[in-house]
């Protein structure tokens, strides 16, 4: 499947696939897990993780909270990704990735009312599910309403696929924040439309762009191919964690850290193999992940999202659509590792952030 970036299309500018960074991915990949035994394991499945991402329909279960850490943890988050000094957030304002959840919540009224250095960043693909079927107008309107309060407080995070993309071709770290600047112009713009009712060039771009809505949606929401991609992702990691440690996980009796350790082990493995199959020198390899750079970011999070299914089970009867949910939220997590939080409802979404922060604080 092509898949395509939502706002790149609105914008009019030609349109990048950001997975063709995928396709000289290996197929195969040599692992080697803890019982010391090397195996062929298919990974056909995890390049195309990176496509799965939309907005979460997850259900509302608690109430909001902001994701974060304490300064220190974040000024040290940001020195293991190796930001620019000269492309670093200002310290005087948070910017903090919204879940989808939380658009329409008196929480979000709150924040804007009494945290005035709070600014709020939406990935590129949340107006994906915004958009996607024939009320977006009003789905647009509901949404957005609290948000058109104070535009200027709005921003839009740069493609995460596209900067996967560009890590893979260049070996270099994506530095500093990933703010998209023409993008956050065209949603401000789209903001005046929701606040005014008056028409906009964004406003009119999207009632203009019915096709592209269209294509876009049908390339993330293949909930059946999603489901099945993820299932061949489970199964790589089954069969590079050993018996015993799967028996662990389900029974709950790994610590936290050494339930995060397994993961930042395979995730490691991964990475390094990926990379190698890329004609990457293992030296090399090694020394870029160590830098926290996106793409281990997103191997990390696709092993945490493939052991808590091997902890938890249940997924042969997992619904399609619920699947697709389940792994979209991870673009919202990702994103929010650039930033300075994230907010939402979601448990499992908080759980997966909380989790990435910790293990891009251990050593590599």
């Amino acid at each position: 499947m092509t898949k395509t970036s939502i706002l790149r299309g609105f914008l009019g500018i030609s349109l990048v696939d950001p997975y063709v960074m995928f396709t000289a991915l290996p197929r195969q990949c040599r692992l080697q897990t803890h019982s010391g035994h090397v195996a062929d394991q298919c990974l056909s499945a995890l390049p195309t993780m990176a496509t799965q991402y939309a907005d979460s329909l997850c259900a509302l279960r608690h109430g909001a909270s902001v994701i974060g850490v304490s300064s220190c943890i974040i000024d040290g988050i940001h020195r293991l990704v190796h930001f620019d000094n000269s492309k670093m957030l200002s310290m005087t304002k948070r910017y903090l990735v919204l879940d989808q959840n939380i658009l329409r919540k008196a929480e979000l009224s709150d924040m804007l009312a009494n945290q005035q250095e709070a600014h709020f960043v939406l990935p590129d693909l949340a107006f994906l599910e915004l958009t996607k079927n024939d009320k977006w107008k009003e789905t647009l309107r509901g949404s957005l309403a609290i948000l058109a309060e104070a535009p200027v407080r709005v921003h839009i995070a740069y493609s995460v696929n596209e900067s996967l993309k560009k890590e893979l071709e260049t070996l270099q770290p994506q530095t500093g924040h990933l703010m998209y600047h023409e993008a956050t112009e065209f949603v401000r713009d789209l903001l005046c439309w929701v606040r005014t009712g008056v028409e906009t060039v964004a406003f009119r771009r999207i009632k203009e762009g019915a096709d592209h809505r269209l294509a876009v949606a049908s390339d993330h929401l293949s909930h059946d191919a999603n489901r099945g991609q993820l299932a061949g992702l489970i199964e790589v990691t089954k069969n590079m964690v050993t018996r015993e440690q799967q028996k662990l996980l389900r029974s709950k009796q790994l610590s936290e850290g050494e339930r995060l350790s397994i993961i930042l082990d395979h995730a490691k493995i991964l990475s390094v193999g990926i990379l190698q199959g890329r004609g990457v020198d293992k030296r090399r390899a090694i020394s870029f992940i160590k830098r926290r750079p996106l793409v281990f970011r997103y191997i990390l999070l696709n092993v945490w999202h493939c052991m808590r299914w091997i902890a938890e089970g249940g997924f042969e009867g997992f619904p399609a659509e619920k699947v697709s949910n389940d792994v979209l939220d991870q673009q919202y997590v990702l994103t929010a590792t650039s930033f300075h939080g994230l907010v939402s409802n979601d448990t499992r979404v908080k759980h997966a952030y909380s989790d990435l922060t910790k293990l891009l604080g251990m050593k590599i």
